[in-house]
């Protein structure tokens, strides 16, 4: 398993930098500073196909112009989108060994909530293509948070084609095309002509999204995008999508796993 960086892009003089974990199957997720964000998840095919596997995009113009923060972490509240969350903050970001750890101190009022937080966000990618998200968050005085991933899997690797075609399981239930909604199931599987993801969480359940707000004006990188382009899996704090209460003394933590596989490999 190998960890590079390199300069991804410069705002006011302050450096965006690009963060890619690869292993020897040639799967690759590639971070970004600004916004704790995925850019991209790739994993060649049988036929060498090596598409982006994940809404993401190739300059820092490119993510400041959508309607939409694809592959941020959205905090404190995933609904409530302000200038002051997350997303909108260059993270600090350091390799340890296998794993590069994010992190984001914001002082009193930094993100419109009390008291001093920490967010640090681990990323790990094994040999057997398992890519491990490891979330907590620390305070020093009570906070109101609800955040969460904006992460938008598109295994056919073109967002000009709709997810109507790919199989989503939820759990143990059978699987069906993709539609939206809160489930407490805490994985999923979700499957393409040449590529398969497998979720597990340790989260509350998962909101499923389609992302139909996606419409042909939307443009990827030249491509123009499609209504149910991609399919959402964001794991939730509560069963209900409701913000959770953390406090000094009880941090909150989740920790997702997400496998890929392609071709004759897959799940």
């Amino acid at each position: 398993m190998s960890i590079t960086t390199k300069l991804f892009a410069k705002i006011q003089g302050e450096a965006i930098t690009q963060y890619t974990l690869a292993n020897a199957n040639h799967m690759a997720v590639r971070l970004l500073t600004f916004g704790a964000r995925v850019q991209q998840l790739r994993l060649p095919n049988a036929n060498g196909a090596d598409p982006n596997l994940i809404v993401g995009f190739v300059t820092l113009q490119d993510y400041l112009n959508q309607p939409e923060p694809f592959g941020a972490l959205l905090g404190p509240d995933y609904d409530h989108r302000t200038r002051a969350g997350w997303q909108n903050w260059n993270w600090d970001a350091a390799i340890d060994g296998d794993a590069v750890t994010m992190s984001l101190t914001l002082p009193e009022s930094a993100d419109e909530q009390p008291g001093t937080q920490q967010i640090q966000v681990t990323h790990r990618l094994s040999a057997d293509n398992q890519w491990t998200q490891s979330l907590s968050v620390t305070t020093d005085t009570p906070i109101t948070i609800r955040p969460g991933w904006d992460l938008a899997f598109m295994l056919t690797g073109d967002p000009a084609r709709s997810i109507d075609h790919q199989q989503l399981a939820l759990g143990a239930a059978a699987a069906t095309t993709p539609t939206a909604g809160l489930t407490p199931a805490t994985s999923a599987t979700l499957t393409d002509d040449a590529w398969q993801l497998a979720l597990t969480t340790d989260a509350a359940g998962l909101a499923v999204s389609t992302f139909d707000h996606i419409d042909t004006t939307t443009n990827f990188n030249g491509i123009l995008g499609h209504p149910r382009a991609a399919v959402g899996l964001r794991p939730l704090v509560t069963p209900d999508d409701q913000p959770i209460t953390v406090t000094a003394d009880r941090p909150y933590t989740q920790k997702t796993t997400i496998t890929l596989q392609s071709g004759a490999e897959r799940i």
